[in-house]
């Protein structure tokens, strides 16, 4: 069972379940803390961020880890060959994928 909830004027979106937490959806531009933010290029985020598929775990879409947090990744989407939206999930978030 999960659910989802907003922030005052849509500016963060968090699912949850019953465990917690699931995931964090900012809809305002935001920073990894390998300093990858919205607009950055494949190729930034692949030097950022090696081994990472852009096709993984669905087109458009990538995970890359949360140094030091073995259990969240960041949801990276992409637009074309640049990066839209970064959010911060569980590695084995179920609410939405």
């Amino acid at each position: 069972m999960c659910g989802s909830c907003v922030g005052r004027r849509r500016r963060l979106g968090v699912h949850l379940r019953k465990v917690g937490i699931e995931s964090l959806a900012p809809e305002i531009p935001v920073r990894t803390s390998e300093d990858a933010t919205p607009g950055w290029t494949l190729d930034q985020l692949m030097a950022a961020y090696p081994g990472l598929d852009p096709a993984m775990p669905h087109p458009g879409r990538s995970h890359a880890p949360v140094p030091g947090k073995p259990d969240a990744v960041y949801r990276m989407g992409m637009d074309a060959d640049r990066l839209a939206t970064i959010y911060l999930q569980l590695a084995d978030q179920s609410c939405y994928e």
